[in-house]
């Protein structure tokens, strides 16, 4: 009976530590699917659309907010049209 009660003991330690390696994780490796948000050079355009998106939503506006928001998911699903309205982020070495 010992040799079972050891055993999930064992499970217990080996499940905490890889709940706790996966938080260490998520602290020190940036989040790479976030990369082509957080990194824009100018996100001004993004930003303002999502105000609009809230202010719509705060007024009561529903059938504006919701183009609105799926205008952002097509923005958001074209790297191009991404591109275009935040400009490179690659640094002029002049």
């Amino acid at each position: 009976m010992s040799s079972i009660q050891n055993q999930n003991v064992s499970y217990l330690y080996i499940f905490l530590g890889m709940v706790i390696a996966k938080y260490i994780r998520q602290m020190i490796v940036p989040q790479t699917g976030n990369i082509h948000i957080t990194d824009a050079k100018d996100p001004e355009y993004l930003l303002t659309l999502c105000d609009t998106i809230h202010l719509c939503r705060l007024k009561q506006q529903l059938v504006e907010e919701e183009k609105m928001y799926f205008l952002l998911i097509e923005i958001l699903r074209s790297p191009s049209i991404l591109y275009k309205l935040t400009g490179s982020s690659i640094k002029d070495n002049k």
